[in-house]
């Protein structure tokens, strides 16, 4: 079956208040249910999604009163969102799944796991906390309370605790995770982000997490400041078949830090190793056959130690690679040499191969896909393996058709 990203379903008509559901990926893809953050809607998180359905069937929904779901008519709790979640797994035909929960919607996973263990297979709590003894996220509710100027600096530290004007002047990139939205001041938002805050803040799951038994990973962000990596780690300790793991960033750590989500998608089930991968990568070669172009890939990977800068060409040592791709080779040597061993050697050894070739490799067009693998493999950030690449690079590092 072809994936089909970004798919509705029709609206989740319930008494308590009808859902909207988004369905995306495939249907042969392992089935997840990821719940969202507070105040926001599927529109704010499509993006992420959208990168989830290539590997996996993702089903999530609007929350009470955002996006296109129905608001409520009366106050509610965390454990009534987690219903809520179980309406939407339930609505779908699933009789379990896996759950990304992230922020608010970690809280709402961790009611669902609690009072629906059946329809949890396995569990991923992302920057959330648990309430109670095991510490909660920072009082959100109370931003309202402070005038703008406050609002937005004290908002930018959260997200991340090295936010301040300084490290945002300097990090342009960070500027994006904090930019201003839209702010719908509707009384019918506002009442429902009201009714959302007030579960948030009597969330309190500490007590119950030790009857959590799926497999759980517990990821924080070392810089977020709304659920700090304390609160994860006391969340890990406590429920019985947790892993606990910490990444570069903030509270959006799974767009911080490239680790992230490929860990994620490995736990919950989409056999990581032909998605996302450490110094390896697909070489494409354009072969002519008959007056007729095509490309064929070729897997190649590189091996990194300590050493005193060499980089070793697996093909050449054995003869099996021609002068065009030593070249190739040696230049990618002299960009690494130039861009990182000004003032020191490098103190690293490396070894590239074209695996399972067993004829001639010649020609250039592969030295940025090393590269890309040599580079991966010094900084352990997988590259993704359901694609090839072509071309080469010079001495300066810029890739050439």
């Amino acid at each position: 079956m072809m994936p089909n990203y970004g798919s509705s379903m029709p609206v989740l008509q319930r008494a308590e208040g009808d859902l909207w559901i988004e369905e995306r990926g495939s249907e042969s893809s392992p089935p997840v249910l990821v719940v969202n953050g507070s105040n926001s809607s599927l529109t704010d998180v499509g993006p992420l999604l959208d990168i989830m359905a290539r590997a996996l069937h993702v089903v999530s929904f609007d929350h009470r009163g955002m996006g296109q779901s129905a608001p409520s008519a009366q106050s509610y709790a965390m454990h009534d969102v987690a219903r809520d979640a179980s309406d939407v797994i339930s609505s779908v035909g699933w009789s379990s799944c896996a759950v990304v929960g992230i922020s608010f919607g970690g809280m709402v996973a961790q009611h669902l796991a609690i009072e629906f263990p059946r329809l949890v297979s396995r569990l991923v709590l992302a920057c959330t906390s648990s309430g109670g003894e095991g510490g909660s996220s920072y009082p959100l509710h109370e931003l309202a309370g402070l005038d703008l100027a406050e609002r937005t600096a004290l908002s930018a530290r959260l997200m991340d605790t090295r936010f301040t004007p300084e490290w945002l002047e300097a990090n342009p990139g960070d500027r994006l995770l904090v930019r201003p939205r839209a702010v719908d001041d509707s009384p019918s938002h506002l009442r429902a982000a009201s009714l959302q805050m007030s579960a948030r803040m009597h969330h309190d799951a500490w007590t119950r997490l030790s009857e959590i038994t799926c497999p759980t990973l517990v990821a924080s962000g070392v810089f977020d400041g709304i659920a700090p990596p304390e609160n994860g780690r006391r969340m890990a300790d406590r429920i019985p078949n947790a892993t606990f793991r910490e990444y570069q960033g903030g509270h959006a750590f799974f767009i911080q830090d490239p680790r992230a989500l490929p860990d994620i998608l490995d736990f919950v089930g989409t056999a990581p190793k032909r998605l996302w991968a450490v110094g390896q990568i697909n070489g494409l070669s354009v072969m002519s056959l008959g007056g007729q172009g095509f490309g064929r890939p070729t897997r190649i990977t590189c091996r990194v130690r300590a050493g005193a800068g060499k980089i070793v060409d697996i093909e050449r040592e054995v003869e099996l690679g021609g002068p065009l791709h030593s070249k190739g080779v040696l230049i990618l040597s002299g960009f690494l040499a130039g861009r990182y061993a000004l003032d020191a050697p490098m103190s690293l050894y490396a070894s590239l191969v074209f695996e399972q070739s067993y004829g001639g490799v010649d020609g250039d067009s592969a030295s940025s896909t090393e590269l890309y693998a040599l580079l991966s493999a010094l900084s352990e950030i997988p590259l993704r393996q359901d694609c090839a690449v072509t071309g080469s690079v010079n001495q300066l590092g810029v890739v050439q058709a």
